[in-house]
């Protein structure tokens, strides 16, 4: 299990799944407890969860594409700025079945999911 430690010293707590590079120089990583966003030339860590427009907790895959965040999940997938609460999406928005296990960006820039039954691509 890895974990998260922002200081020499400071416990690590959090098992990581996923990690992306977001514009304004954020590290975005998700964990089985929820998404975190962390400013790499300062500020404050924001948590996203369930109460921030997350399927679930438990983050499989995070990508970064148009300035935007995308987020795979048990249960489906959301995408967001990574300033307000998170959009869910689902089968009219390209999620072929029920949880998100994987995401790639193409070159055209367009967002390909991995799920139980197969793969598509996000609208």
């Amino acid at each position: 299990q890895l974990g998260v430690a922002t200081e020499p010293g400071e416990p690590a707590g959090l098992s990581v799944r996923a990690l992306a590079i977001g514009p304004g120089k954020v590290l975005w990583i998700g964990t089985d407890d929820g998404l975190l966003r962390r400013p790499l030339e300062g500020g404050q860590d924001v948590d996203f969860g369930i109460n921030r427009g997350l399927i679930s907790n438990r983050i499989n895959d995070i990508a970064v594409a148009n300035n935007l965040v995308y987020v795979a999940m048990d249960g489906g997938a959301a995408v967001g700025d990574g300033l307000l609460d998170f959009s869910r999406l689902g089968y009219t928005e390209g999620l072929p079945g029920q949880n998100a296990y994987q995401l790639y960006v193409g070159p055209d820039r367009r967002v390909w999911v991995r799920s139980e039954h197969g793969v598509g691509r996000f609208k």
